[in-house]
């Protein structure tokens, strides 16, 4: 995997944000129940982020937070580190689901 795409997403009313990492692959119609299998094991083991196939039939990543003013800098940062990782970890399990 070259590189990936984060976003985050904060929110002016409340003290949230939400992380997503776009596109880690493109799903074929004929791989998509093995992808979905293996995005539902990712998600037993990694209890904060959820690995889920978005409308574009692309394997998306997602965590969503509570943080205050004060504590968003260091809490995004962490969590996005942490995110790099995971994903990165995952996505040889993805492929191999993909080309299986």
């Amino acid at each position: 995997m070259g590189s990936i795409v984060m976003q985050f997403f904060f929110s002016k009313e409340t003290e949230d944000f939400a992380l997503r990492v776009f596109s880690i692959v493109k799903v074929p119609e004929n791989r998509t129940a093995d992808v979905l299998k293996v995005c539902n094991d990712l998600m037993a083991e990694y209890r904060w982020l959820r690995f889920y196939l978005d409308e574009n039939k692309e394997v998306t990543a997602a965590y969503d937070a509570t943080v205050t003013v004060e504590t968003a800098d260091l809490i995004s940062a962490a969590i996005m580190f942490r995110t790099v990782n995971i994903v990165d970890e995952c996505y040889p399990r993805i492929m191999k689901a993909l080309w299986a």
